[in-house]
């Protein structure tokens, strides 16, 4: 995303200022966190995905320092609003967030996501069952069927 567009000859059309802005840096933390769930305070990762109900599984690489951390998600019912269970390196840990090390150390993180849409309801009125498919305000999936 550029800052602005050049409209006059010999660089008409072409733009500038991309680097300046900071917009690589917001293009990075929009997929990172708004849809994938991922953000770092201070020395913790926190998880909390808003994909789609319909994606299966997905990876990410995540480096902190010079450390990778092979991060993986299952959704394996595809109705996963939340966290069933969330293992580093094989243990299992509390809440939705892991501590980061800069330990020089390839880490495995698996996500398993539940197999339960928490997000159900039911509108007498209009007679459709709601159901909302994502984790976050913003970013939903609405999908109404006729009772």
């Amino acid at each position: 995303m550029s800052a602005d567009i050049y409209m006059d000859e010999p660089f008409t059309g072409k733009s500038g200022w991309s680097w300046y802005t900071g917009s690589a840096g917001w293009m990075y933390q929009c997929p990172l966190y708004a849809m994938l769930g991922i953000i770092r305070r201070g020395d913790r990762l926190y998880i909390e995905p808003a994909v789609p109900a319909l994606y299966y599984s997905w990876e990410i690489d995540y480096s902190y320092g010079t450390t990778p951390y092979h991060i993986k998600f299952e959704n394996i019912s595809g109705y996963g609003t939340s966290i069933h269970s969330l293992t580093m390196d094989g243990v299992q840990q509390t809440g939705e967030s892991i501590l980061l090390r800069d330990d020089l150390t390839e880490h495995h993180v698996t996500v398993i996501m539940s197999n339960e849409n928490t997000f159900v309801s039911y509108d007498p009125e209009h007679g459709f069952i709601r159901l909302q498919s994502a984790g976050t305000a913003w970013m939903h999936n609405m999908v109404q069927y006729k009772k």
